[in-house]
C-alpha cells in the first residue's frame, strides 16, 4: 500500500440542547489536515514474472527434461489512456491427438540360403505428435468501457494480437497387435530389412498469427492471479522441406520431403491461453490449445511451474504478493 496526500477542509455546526446556534450553520474551520489514502499497489508484483517448470506432455506424463520456460509483462492500460500490453516470451512441450491406424503389408524373411519367407502381416499403428515449442506473443489491451474497470472482479479487455512460434514436431508410430497370414516360401535370397516396431519422424514449422479477433479476461486479488487469453485470425504456416527419421540406434538420417526448399500455406486459426499464479507461492498452472481450420491439427499444453518477478532477481524465493 502506499499513501496519497489530500488537503481536507472540515465544516462544523454547533448544537445547543438540540438547537442549532445560528452563528455556527456552515461555519468552516480555517485549518485543513492531511490525510492518506490508501492505493493498491502490491498487485504490480504481477506485471513482471519470469517462469521455470516442466511439462506435462499427456503421453509420458511429467518429465524434468521437458523444460518449461516464460518471460510475461502485463502492462495494463493507464487512466488517461485506453491501450496496454502483454508479451509473452516462452520454450514449452504441447502434444496433438493420438491417431491409431491401421495397416496391411506384404513382407519377407529369410528362411535358409536359398529361399524366404513372403507373408502379409496385418495391425495397428498408433500415431502420436508431440511439438517442442519456441515462441513471442504479443497482445494489446483495449478498454471495454466498465468491462475494464480494475474494480470489477473480473475485467475484460479487446486483444488484437501476434505471435511467432517454431514447433520441432516429432511424429512417433509405434505397430502393435500384428499376426502374419498368406506365408509362401519362395526360392531365392531375400535382403529386406525387418521393419521397425517404433519409428520416429522429426520436422519443423514455423507459424505466423495474426490475431484481429480476440478478448482477455484478467482477475487479480491479494490470493491469485488469473489470465485468459483467447484469439482467432489469420495464420500463415512456413514447411522446411527436408526430415530426419530417427533410427532405433539414436543416429538420424535426413531426407527431402517436399522436393521444395519451404512450403507455404495458409489457415484460419484459434488460440486459448490459460495462466493461474498463487500469489505467495508463486506456483504456477499454465494450459494452451491451438488448432487451424483447413490443416486441423490441434495442439494441447499443460504446466506446472514456479513464478518470480524478474524485477527483485536477486530475491526469487520471496512471496510474489506479500502478506501483510
Amino acid at each position: 500500500m502506499s499513501l496519497e496526500d489530500k488537503l481536507v477542509t472540515l465544516k462544523f455546526e454547533v448544537y445547543k440542547n438540540g438547537v442549532l446556534v445560528p452563528d455556527t450553520a456552515n461555519r468552516l474551520i480555517p485549518a485543513e489536515f492531511k490525510i492518506g489514502k490508501f492505493v493498491n499497489d502490491t498487485l504490480k508484483g504481477f506485471r513482471y514474472l519470469a517462469y521455470v517448470g516442466t511439462n506435462f506432455d499427456l503421453v509420458d506424463g511429467t518429465k524434468a527434461k521437458n523444460l518449461f520456460f516464460a518471460t510475461n509483462v502485463f502492462l495494463p492500460p493507464l487512466k488517461k489512456k485506453s491501450m496496454g500490453m502483454y508479451l509473452s516470451l516462452y520454450g514449452n512441450r504441447t502434444m496433438s491427438r493420438i491417431d491409431s491406424l491401421n495397416f496391411q503389408e506384404r513382407l519377407t524373411s529369410r528362411r535358409d540360403d536359398t529361399s524366404y519367407y513372403s507373408f502379409v502381416r496385418q495391425g495397428s499403428v498408433k500415431m502420436t505428435t508431440v511439438s517442442d515449442n519456441l515462441g513471442a506473443y504479443v497482445n494489446g489491451l483495449i478498454k471495454l468501457g466498465g468491462a475494464s474497470n480494475p474494480s470489477n472482479l473480473i475485467q475484460l479487455y479487446l486483444s488484437p494480437s501476434m505471435e511467432f512460434v517454431w514447433r520441432r514436431i516429432e511424429q512417433t508410430g509405434e505397430i502393435s497387435r500384428t499376426f502374419n497370414k498368406d506365408t509362401l516360401v519362395v526360392r531365392g535370397p531375400s535382403d529386406q530389412l525387418p521393419r521397425d516396431q517404433v519409428t520416429k519422424l522429426q520436422t519443423n514449422q514455423f507459424a505466423f498469427n495474426i490475431g484481429f479477433a480476440g478478448i482477455t479476461l484478467i482477475h487479480e486479488s491479494k490470493d491469485i492471479c488469473m489470465r485468459l487469453f483467447m484469439t482467432t485470425g489469420y495464420s500463415s504456416l512456413y514447411y522446411p522441406g527436408t526430415a530426419k527419421k530417427v533410427n532405433s540406434d539414436g543416429t538420424t538420417d535426413s531426407f527431402d520431403l517436399l522436393g521444395d526448399p519451404y512450403e507455404k500455406k495458409w489457415d484460419m486459426f484459434f488460440s486459448g491461453k490459460l495462466w493461474i499464479t498463487e500469489a505467495v507461492t508463486g506456483i504456477t498452472l499454465q494450459a494452451e490449445v491451438t488448432n487451424n481450420l483447413r490443416q486441423s491439427r490441434p495442439y494441447y499444453g499443460v504446466t506446472l511451474s514456479k513464478a518470480f518477478n524478474f524485477q527483485n532477481i536477486g530475491k526469487i524465493f520471496q512471496p510474489i504478493i506479500a502478506r501483510p
